[in-house]
């Protein structure tokens, strides 16, 4: 065992795994071995998902090929091979409970059996995933020793050094934590302290044993579950007594030696997980653990607790529960982290639903996909008068003395709250959320008002796509109820946000507002009946309105992490995080991008003309230019300053 000549394997590229990983990179020849090959792939590309390691920080020490990597680098591969000539073998997979909160080893026992193919004489393995004590050597010793023949500290050497990631935490970096590490004999642990120790700047710890190492890793995180449990009860007896919680705490936080802990959910992987391994061995060796187990109770209680406590609230209000709309803000299960493993924010969703509310759940953190699988939530995007282009004309109308009432409707689907929060307390905002495919809502929302601006609809031509029927819902169903309701309430104009897919396969240049080809979409099936529609109201029932043909609108509030984001918000985002954007086609398609504020003026004066000829018509809204995708990547090298290359794919259906 020498550091000079260790080449180093990091088995599991989590949250854990891979910032391990890129410390080791910057000193050893390091390898990182994931089964998952579309978590490979994302990191070869020098990206992290997790957003444990900086993108910037992963592209220093990644090397694009494996025979480069000489003295120091990272290489991620799903492949054995690769980690055929590695000497150091370092497993950091997760270790979680099953449905009944009982210990699964099961990815451990299966990364050891993987370590176990390319196990050398002189090898050393080190374990890192949160166990109870004796798993290293009662179970992931016996699967390397029976695969291989070898034997324990005559072959190979093995150690625990647990792992102490806070997710999401800036500050408390893996080389900023001080390392607990331990050995199989006292020269495997003398190896391995020194190892971790030359890329730790916080130091280390050499515990007596294995089992030292693991018990202290365990009792961490119990002992932080059995504190949030006591302060958990202890919010639940202050709410009863009618008193603040916090500033109980703060109060009592005022004695030096007054453990500062606060209520809340307690999730994740770790602390949520742990005690429960704690647990289990000790009623294996005829022990029942009374004071872990109760803070388990207590914590796991709380998602349940807080949602009747809503419940509560709402019917001291006199709030209908039945159907009642909620939003919660946030899924992942701590702050500032993607991460949703074992998130207990799931519990307050579950029982607001079991009380039949219609929760919406909105997490900008969190990986929809992921959300959908796990959990079979789809997560809310942004709302229209709360989104882009309407919350630009809430600003706008807000200031204009000839308005006496701003009133939003928005279900919050495909937008961001955000956007108008700043207006929540003027005196002319109102706000209502809602679905304009609810005929009674639009009934609602369009009493006592005099002219409507509809931007409400799901955009985005490969959304339409991949979701027909929605989209022609929302677009056309709504507008509908839009409309009726506007006539029902004899409101005077409806502004109607249109598009310039409703020109399809037109070939003549520029645009004009009655030459129109076939729709290549269904986002354009939809735009162009919402005009129909409009001229039909207007014609059976005197409803007067005017469509305004949007152009590639951008601008302030135009949020670029949305899956069906617009191009201009994407690219400019892919420059600042100093990575190549995906152009699709040649990028030698030409767009007429125009400003927002040029829409808000449209809007306004459609509202407002008293020219009765301009009503009942459909106008362009855009600047005449035309911009090649090339030639917008050109303009980004120039205002950044970055020679960034765009990647080039295939060109979209619907485009």
């Amino acid at each position: 065992m020498n550091l000079d000549s260790t080449k180093i394997a990091i088995i599991g590229l989590g949250y854990v795994g891979l910032p391990l990983a890129v410390e080791f990179a910057k000193k050893y020849p390091t390898v990182g071995f994931d089964i998952n090959k579309k978590r490979i792939d994302e990191l070869q590309k020098g990206h992290d998902h997790t957003l444990e390691v900086a993108d910037e920080d992963l592209q220093k020490v990644l090397v694009k090929n494996i025979t480069k990597i000489k003295d120091k680098g990272i290489y991620c591969s799903d492949a054995i091979t690769d980690i055929s000539d590695c000497n150091v073998f370092i497993i950091t997979v997760p270790t979680p409970t099953d449905n009944h909160n009982r210990p699964v080893l099961t990815p451990l026992i299966k990364a050891s059996q993987t370590v176990a193919q390319v196990l050398k004489k002189g090898d050393t393995v080190i374990y890192e995933s949160t166990v109870y004590p004796g798993v290293t050597e009662e179970v992931c010793v016996p699967e390397l020793e029976n695969a291989t023949g070898l034997k324990m500290n005559q072959d190979f050497y093995v150690g625990y050094s647990p792992e102490r990631i806070n997710p999401g935490d800036k500050e408390h970096t893996v080389a900023k934590i001080l390392k607990v590490t331990s050995g199989s004999n006292p020269e495997a642990a003398e190896f391995i302290d020194q190892l971790y120790k030359s890329v730790i700047t916080a130091g280390t710890f050499k515990a007596a044993s294995l089992k030292v190492a693991e018990a202290a890793k365990v009792i961490e995180n119990s002992q932080r579950d059995i504190n949030i449990a006591f302060v958990n009860e202890l919010s639940k007896i202050f709410n009863r007594l009618g008193i603040d919680t916090s500033e109980v705490l703060a109060a009592a936080g005022t004695k030096w030696n007054f453990l500062p802990f606060k209520p809340g959910l307690v999730g994740g992987h770790c602390i949520g997980v742990d005690p429960y391994y704690l647990a289990q061995k000790a009623q294996e060796v005829g022990y029942h653990p009374e004071i872990i187990l109760a803070g388990r109770r207590l914590n796991d209680g709380m998602g349940p607790y807080v949602a009747q406590e809503v419940v509560k609230c709402l019917i001291r209000k006199e709030h209908k529960i039945l159907g009642a709309r909620a939003l919660m803000l946030g899924i992942t299960f701590k702050e500032n982290c993607p991460d949703i493993r074992n998130t207990r924010a799931i519990d307050i969703y579950r029982e607001l639903s079991a009380y039949e509310l219609d929760v919406d759940v909105y997490d900008p953190w969190a990986d929809k996909e992921e959300v959908k699988h796990e959990y079979d939530i789809d997560l809310v995007d942004q709302p229209a008068g709360a989104g882009f282009i309407g919350s630009n004309l809430v600003e706008h109308f807000l200031k204009d003395d000839r308005i006496a009432l701003v009133r939003v409707l928005d279900d919050l689907s495909n937008g961001y709250y955000e956007n108008i929060a700043e207006f929540e307390t003027h005196p002319k905002f109102e706000f209502i959320k809602g679905d304009i495919c609810d005929y009674d809502t639009c009934l609602q929302a369009c009493e006592g008002i005099d002219k409507i601006t509809h931007q409400a609809a799901l955009g985005s031509v490969p959304r339409s796509i991949e979701n027909p029927m929605r989209s022609t819902e929302v677009n056309i169903l709504g507008t509908v109820n839009v409309l009726h309701a506007a006539v029902k309430n004899n409101v005077e104009r409806v502004i109607l946000a249109c598009s310039s897919s409703t020109y399809g396969d037109h070939p003549g240049l520029p645009k004009v507002e009655d030459k129109i080809g076939n729709p290549l979409s269904p986002y354009a099936v939809t735009k162009f009946s919402i005009e129909q529609m409009a001229d039909v109201f207007q014609k059976t029932y005197g409803l007067n309105y005017i469509g305004l043909r949007y152009f590639n609108i951008f601008g302030p509030r135009q949020m670029p992490d949305n899956p069906y984001a617009a191009v201009i918000p994407i690219f400019c985002k892919a420059f600042i995080d100093g990575k190549a954007p995906t152009i699709n086609g040649d990028g030698e398609t030409s767009r007429d991008f125009t400003f927002v504020d040029n829409a808000v003026l449209a809007n306004d004066l459609a509202l407002f003309t008293e020219n009765r000829v301009a009503l009942n018509q459909v106008y362009n809204t855009a600047c005449g230019d035309q911009v090649t995708l090339n030639e917008m990547i050109q303009m980004l090298q120039e205002i950044s300053g970055k020679d960034i290359e765009p990647e080039y794919g295939s060109e979209r259906p619907g485009d």
